[in-house]
């Protein structure tokens, strides 16, 4: 028999095992195309990759991610260092023109 033949010749019924190997080729082909849209997506929004003519490889993807996540957080730290002496200097500024209106 032919192992490409996906009947048995005796009942004509797919054999359970094929069948089985089948749905799973189909789910992971179906999980594939997912992950992959997702890559897509990421890659779409992240402004290192934005400008790409073609499609990044999945490694330059995730490094891509990871530079921004990295670079976001610095960013984060940065402004909160900021909005503290800022607000230091607000409250300085305050108690300074408070004493000079008395």
């Amino acid at each position: 028999m032919d192992p490409r033949l996906l009947y048995d010749l005796n009942d004509g019924s797919i054999d359970n095992g094929k069948r089985r190997r089948m749905n799973h080729n189909a789910n992971e082909r179906y999980r594939r195309s997912v992950l992959n849209a997702q890559y897509d997506q990421l890659a779409r929004a992240l402004p290192l990759l934005c400008k790409y003519n073609r499609r990044p490889s999945k490694r330059v993807i995730i490094e891509a991610a990871l530079a921004w996540v990295y670079q976001t957080q610095l960013n984060e730290f940065r402004y909160r260092e900021e909005l503290l002496r800022l607000q230091r200097e607000n409250a300085r500024l305050t108690k300074k023109a408070a004493q000079q209106h008395f």
